[in-house]
């Protein structure tokens, strides 16, 4: 997937629509500071998908969107779109029938934004995903920005390893993760639904149990009444009744087969998502085929190329090898002639050197003579020669000179030609200069006009903007904090309802506590007004000492209060004879002993009675001091220790974190499991006051809301009228800026014209006055260097005479020793050329011998490299034989990948079929239940009718009426008349028995069976629950293999990477948590040359860069992007490493694509193509490219 092709237009400041068109190889984009290069890069991250303005350098997400300069006006949409070449088939299989894949994405100034894949709109998820595992995206090492290379340095480990996430490709797995993680969440939050429905039906059926019994015994006397009463009103209800029925049936039968679906969706999802996981390992095996065919193909490429390189090397080594022979027979012809030479030489230097000792001897004597007259010849002709020098500079200057005077008359009489024309142009310019002038006056009258009023709009535009931006911020800031309100709001009453509910529910007590306390009202009924409530009830205190009453007491804090020992006993009867369980009761009327005040060594050592500390109501004082009056609060549980020790108190010592010792020494403490009743009675107090308290502030900040909402809304319409009417005198503005400077520029291009013609003329005259002077100037000074040749050239004729009397004396006595030097010479030149013929020989045989010795073993030589090649030859096309049949296999495993994946993507989509059919089929049945509950609230009405008459005559439900009296209303034996006296009768026993629930066996019945169908569903959603654990755990073990192997790979060749690119020293990744490798960090340990090693953060600025450059270029080693933009990477790089990071560069371009933003002269200098960014225009960036070989 190489960057083919970047188009931008409205963004940042490229306002025109621009185009970048990137070849393979190392792109450079290069220009100033300030002209936009760096807004290419930041195109390519916003359009892959970049969120954080921050990121792009902004603080808005609109501030990529072209603002205006003085040319040109704001742009309301920024686009850029990004062409990959896919030829390659990286990219995820659904997109693998595309050459070339676009990625698009335009925002505009309303906050609105578009995302597309080849023009089709799509998700910014679907363009996150298309890049995933590639190496490419906004977060991966294939784009390093500015100051990115500092990030990677004094980034936390666990940051960093995400650069070995994305090259390991296992970013997608951590999504997959993510989302099954999501959904396990979600399925646990349905488990405990589930378990708190079962737990409250569960305790719905212990209350329905004790009911059901009662009802047994009200059946005994109702069926008598039954006989006498109820004809009319059964015979009616029997009617309604059946129809309801029928329709509940319905209903219930329709909700379970609604559960059922509930669950089998909640397992088909899981079963979707599993599948899913399998889709992404026959994704990753079809790619891995298809990498695998297409290695094969290169290297059956490259075998074929090599065998043929090979072949033709043979056969020019058997060219040399004949060659090399032929010459061998011709050097050893010459050699044997070579021999006979060197014999005859030899003799004939031997009477030479004789002659020449008899000659040397004779000139000796002639030498001392010769070597006095020399010396002085050798004076005077220096006097001679420095004259003729001095004579020969003066002809020269004075050629020179003459030069010049011609060349400046000449020239005077050019410029006076020119001076004629220029004056004629300069008056034809200034008349048209002049109505330009006034042309420009006009324009500039209604341009300042115009500009006022932009001026005074632009002012209200920017008042009213900071006040809109301000009343953004206060907005802003009110309506996060009353989502913090709210937030905390809903939590605290969450709490406070559940405790209040566990309050209400008893929860936390004895079954016989429960029991007395929810039968109190009947009791009282009954006269057994004893009872008064939980001693828990009663109490108060701080909430530092609730931990030490709570731990006193235990759990004499069920304990019911009654107001005598006979309540007391009433209560347990009750309790045995319901089989309701057990409870303890404490009346108020209790036997006290004196309480003995605390000892003053006690209290001398900060210990207090616990009684000081608590709260009760005057007539529960008795039971306080009973249960309270020997328990002693101190400090800690170390002075309790020593109390009891040492000072032998009898008392029960306890701390204020509810650690208890008891008289024998018994300790009790350690941490609480569940907060007790005196604890939560105090929590709900807290959260109760915590509630009020939030609600009452965000009803504040909500309305301040609402306020700012409507300011803003104001504010904003105000803003369009002014943005309105600015944008009409802007136009009008341009439009006279326009026309005004087309005629400043032909008034400037005239008055430069004119003020350069006036230059010139003031130039042109200056120069012919010059001119004139210099020619004087020339004039006089050629006649006075006339008259100095003169006088050199007689001087130096009378020492050229001096010198030629000296001269014949000095050669006369030369003649002599000249005459035996000559013959002395001639001897010697002869024995020389003897001597040198000799070595010549000498030479030339040992030359010729070595070459043959060279040719023989150079024959040798390729001969045994022709043997070695033939054989690389024959082992190669061995190779090239398997490689071709593993490119067959190869071809048979991609095929068979493909029905692999093919056969995944089908069971997905048929799976996704069904859970739609499932769903669809779900909500036809919620309505269809919704209908029965509607039939059946009509049928419920009348039977509710039936009720309400029955229930107001007969103090009964009509149900139980129905269901028993059918037969019995239809008998003919039935005698109104003759069982009325006996219903009277009964009617009063029924009475008396007061309130009776007749539906609890009915209804206890059906919780049953609704405790039965949740524990099913429970078992569902458990197995769903470890189905996704499963997934989750295979998502984990494929991770932990690809990032340990990953970073195995790039720690191998980050110690590679680091000496090449230091010359020296050491560097390795260190796993923070080796252990964990699904979290564990990655740390950079490196040993520059010449130091110890040393954690990264202690080396120097540069050490830093480098390391970090190491680390990334290893990353793209183990596995390369398939492109890599650098943004000024190099900056900080000194030149011998610039040299080094480039060398490397253009090493990995043969594999993937660079694109570098640089100012370094030596990176652009390996760039096959170079795009400078410039700023013809204020704020407006413009590209231009050169293409380089």
């Amino acid at each position: 997937m190489k960057l083919k092709k970047l188009e931008l237009c409205g963004f940042k400041s490229f306002v025109e629509k621009t185009g970048l068109v990137f070849q393979d190889g190392i792109t450079c984009v290069v220009g100033p500071n300030g002209c936009g290069k760096s807004n290419v890069v930041d195109a390519i991250r916003w359009a892959m998908g970049e969120q954080s303005a921050k990121h792009l350098r902004g603080r808005l997400m609109e501030d990529v969107i072209f603002n205006g300069s003085q040319e040109f006006v704001p742009l309301g949409m920024a686009e850029v779109n990004l062409i990959f070449d896919n030829t390659d088939g990286r990219a995820p299989v659904e997109y693998s029938g595309f050459a070339e894949i676009q990625v698009t994405r335009r925002l505009f100034r309303t906050g609105e934004s578009e995302y597309l894949i080849n023009r089709a709109p799509c998700r910014l998820k679907d363009i996150t995903d298309l890049f995933l595992g590639t190496g490419v995206g906004t977060r991966a090492y294939s784009i390093v920005e500015q100051g990115q290379i500092d990030r990677i340095i004094s980034a936390k480990p666990e940051d960093r390893r995400l650069l070995l996430e994305e090259a390991a490709g296992v970013s997608k797995y951590r999504a997959r993760r993510k989302e099954a993680e999501s959904k396990i969440e979600s399925t646990r939050q349905n488990l405990l639904r589930i378990r708190d429905i079962v737990a409250e039906i569960k305790r719905q059926m212990n209350s329905l149990n004790r009911q059901a019994k009662k009802a047994e015994r009200f059946k005994q006397y109702r069926n008598e009444l039954r006989e006498i009463e109820l004809n009319l009103a059964v015979r009616r209800a029997l009617e309604v009744k059946a129809e309801l029925e029928r329709l509940l049936a319905q209903v219930a039968e329709s909700e379970d087969r609604e559960q059922e679906m509930a669950g089998r969706l909640e397992f088909g999802e899981a079963d979707l998502e599993a599948r899913r996981v399998n889709l992404l390992d026959a994704e990753r095996a079809l790619h891995h085929a298809q990498e695998n065919m297409h290695l094969l193909q290169n290297a059956i490429q490259r075998a074929e190329g090599q065998i043929e390189l090979k072949r033709s090397e043979v056969h020019n080594f058997e060219k040399q090898v004949g060659r090399l022979s032929t010459e061998n027979l011709s050097l050893a012809e010459e050699l044997n002639r070579n021999a006979g030479e060197q014999e005859e030489l030899r003799l004939r230097r031997a009477a030479v050197q004789e002659e020449l000792a008899e000659a040397l001897a004779a000139a000796a004597s002639a030498l001392a003579e010769q070597k006095t007259l020399e010396e002085e010849c050798r004076r005077r002709e220096h006097l001679v020669e420095q004259g003729q020098a001095n004579a020969t500079e003066l002809v020269a200057e004075l050629s020179r000179l003459q030069n010049s005077l011609a060349h400046a008359e000449k020239r005077v009489e050019e410029i006076g030609q020119e001076l004629v024309t220029n004056a004629a142009e300069r008056e034809q310019l200034k008349s048209q200069g002049e109505g330009l002038r006034q042309l420009s006056f006009n324009f500039n009258e209604n341009l300042y006009t115009m500009r006022k009023l932009l001026d005074s709009a632009d002012q209200e535009l920017e008042v009213q903007l900071r006040g809109l931006e301000q009343l953004r911020q206060e907005l802003a800031a009110a309506q996060a904090r009353a989502l913090e309100l709210q937030d905390t709001h809903t939590r605290t009453l969450s709490r406070l309802e559940s405790l209040r509910e566990m309050q209400d529910k008893l929860e936390g007590l004895d079954h016989g506590v429960k029991a007395i306390l929810e039968e109190r009202d009947r009791l009282r009924e009954q006269g057994q007004n004893g009872i008064y409530g939980l001693l828990a009830e009663i109490i108060e205190t701080e909430p530092e000492y609730v931990p030490a009453v709570e731990a006193v007491l235990g759990e004499r804090l069920e304990s019911v209060l009654v107001s005598t020992t006979r309540h007391g006993r009433q209560a347990v009867e009750y309790l045995q004879a319901e089989a309701a369980g057990r409870g303890t009761f404490i009346p108020l009327a209790l036997r006290e002993d004196p309480i003995q005040p605390l000892p003053e060594p006690l209290l001398a050592q900060g210990a207090r009675p616990l009684l000081d500390v608590v709260r009760v109501p005057e007539q529960y004082q008795p039971v306080a001091r009973l249960l309270l009056g020997e328990a002693v609060l101190v400090p800690s549980l170390e002075k309790a220790l020593e109390l009891w020790e040492h000072n032998g108190f009898h008392r029960v010592f306890v701390t204020s974190d509810g650690s208890v010792l008891d008289p024998h020494g018994i300790l009790s403490g350690g941490s609480r499991d569940a907060a007790g009743l005196l604890s939560r009675r105090h929590e709900i107090q807290q959260l109760a006051e915590e509630v009020e308290r939030l609600r009452g502030e965000r009803g504040q900040v909500e309305i301040r809301v609402q306020a700012l909402r409507q300011q803003i809304a104001e504010v904003e319409t105000e803003l369009e009228v002014v943005r309105g009417r600015r944008r009409r005198q802007e136009i009008e503005v341009l439009n006279l800026e326009r026309e005004l400077k087309r005629s400043a520029d032909e008034f400037n291009a005239v008055s430069r014209r004119v003020h350069d013609l006036e230059a010139e003329c003031d130039r042109r005259q200056t120069q012919v006055q010059e001119l004139l002077a210099q020619a004087e100037g020339l004039r006089r000074e050629i006649a006075a260097k006339t008259l100095a040749r003169a006088d050199l050239l007689r001087e130096s004729e009378d020492r050229r005479q001096a010198l030629g009397a000296i001269r014949a004396q000095a050669e006369e006595s030369a003649a002599r020793r000249t005459q035996f030097q000559v013959a002395a010479a001639g001897l010697r030149e002869k024995d020389e050329a003897l001597a040198s013929q000799l070595e010549r020989l000498l030479r030339t045989r040992a030359e010729m011998e070595a070459g043959r010795s060279r040719r023989e073993q150079e024959v040798l030589s390729i001969q045994a490299e022709m043997t070695a090649i033939r054989a690389a030859l024959t082992q190669e096309s061995a190779a090239l034989r398997e490689k071709l049949a593993e490119k067959l296999a190869a071809e048979t495993a991609l095929t068979q990948a493909r029905e692999a994946y093919e056969r995944a993507a089908a069971e997905i989509r048929e799976q996704e079929a069904s859970l739609k059919e499932l769903h669809k089929n779900r909500e036809r049945l919620h309505q269809e239940i919704n209908d029965l509950r509607l039939k059946a609230s009509e049928f419920k009405m009348q039977h509710e009718h039936l009720q309400e008459s029955v229930r107001d005559k007969f103090f009964m439900e009509l149900e139980h009426a129905v269901a028993e009296r059918e037969a019995a209303v239809r008998a003919e034996s039935f005698d109104p008349q003759a069982e009325h006296a006996r219903a009277e009768e009964l009617k009063d026993t029924l009475q008396r028995m007061g309130d009776v629930n007749l539906t609890a066996i009915e209804e206890y019945k059906e919780l049953e069976e609704r405790h039965s169908f949740l524990a099913n569903q429970e078992g569902d959603l458990i197995e769903a629950l470890d189905s996704l654990e499963k997934t989750i755990a295979k998502i984990n073990t494929t991770y932990r293999k690809e990032f340990r192997q990953t970073f195995d790979a790039a720690n191998a060749k980050f110690q590679e990477v680091f000496p090449r690119l230091f010359r020296g020293g050491k560097a390795m990744l260190v796993l923070t948590d080796e252990a964990n490798l699904l979290e564990s960090g990655v740390d950079i340990v490196a040993q520059p040359p010449g130091k110890k090693l040393q954690n990264i953060t202690l080396l120097s600025g540069g050490e830093k860069s480098m390391t970090a450059v190491s680390l990334i270029i290893s990353l793209f080693l183990i596995k390369p992007s398939p492109f890599c933009l650098l943004d000024e990477v190099d900056a900080a790089l000194d030149d011998l490493n610039i040299d080094r990071f480039n060398e490397i560069v253009k090493e990995m371009s043969a594999s993937s694509q660079f694109i570098l933003i640089t100012h370094n002269k030596r990176t652009m200098e390996m760039a096959n193509t170079l795009y400078g960014i410039t700023m013809e225009k204020m704020g407006v960036s413009k590209v231009v490219s050169v293409k380089l070989n």
